[in-house]
């Protein structure tokens, strides 16, 4: 079994893993919470060779492979109302630093990135870079994870969900995934779904509103949460 993660939450000052202002990846408590949407990918084949078997060339290049993103958001109506002005900027090759309105096109380079996404990056730009290497190992059994941090109003619901016009990264990866299971009619998949929010501690899932306030469980016994 192969799983894919959809994972956002926020902190209590500056950081960003897949979105939000750019700053320094932290692991600082998260202040506001934040929602998970799992699937888990079953594939059971008619070949004697096993998921892990095939490919093992191809699987070993994207296990363990990490990737650290930030998007840039651009500023909002009520922001430029105010007459605010962006305070950073991206080089082109993965550095982020401070800028100024009154020198734009220098900028202090503060941070380093795997990929930096500029405030006019579409979400179809965030899915090919960050979304799609995540889910093509899938189908393999390879799991993937999509992680959004970043502090409140920074976009990550924006990225990961996005809009009817504009596709965030979950339903992106939802309609990738099925498309690859369409192009594989030699094995069949099982495919399931789960959504959970941990909010102020609390564990609930946002697929069956009877299921609040679950019990945190711990497998010692498998290392799993």
């Amino acid at each position: 079994m192969a799983s894919m993660n959809f994972k956002s939450g926020s902190q209590l000052s500056g950081g960003s893993y897949s979105n939000g202002n750019s700053s320094r990846p932290s692991s600082r408590n998260a202040n506001r919470g934040g929602e998970e949407a799992g699937i888990a990918v079953v594939k059971r084949s008619d070949s004697s060779r096993s998921a892990m078997d095939t490919g093992a060339s191809e699987l070993k290049q994207v296990r363990n492979n990490i990737k650290v993103a930030v998007r840039l958001r651009p500023l909002s109506d009520k922001e430029r109302g105010r007459g605010d002005n962006a305070v950073w900027a991206t080089d082109g090759s993965g550095g982020v630093g401070l800028t100024s309105a009154h020198a734009p096109d220098i900028i202090n380079i503060k941070y380093a990135y795997d990929l930096v996404l500029n405030t006019t990056a579409s979400n179809a730009q965030v899915f090919e870079h960050v979304g799609r290497p995540a889910v093509a190992p899938v189908v393999q059994g390879v799991s993937g994870t999509v992680f959004a941090y970043g502090v409140t109003s920074s976009g990550k619901t924006h990225t990961m969900m996005g809009t009817p016009a504009d596709p965030g990264v979950v339903p992106r990866a939802i309609a990738v995934l099925f498309e690859m299971i369409s192009h594989t009619p030699d094995r069949v998949f099982t495919v399931t779904c789960s959504m959970m929010e941990i909010y102020c501690e609390m564990l609930n899932d946002l697929l069956d509103p009877s299921k609040l306030n679950l019990d945190v469980q711990v497998w010692l016994a498998r290392a799993r949460m």
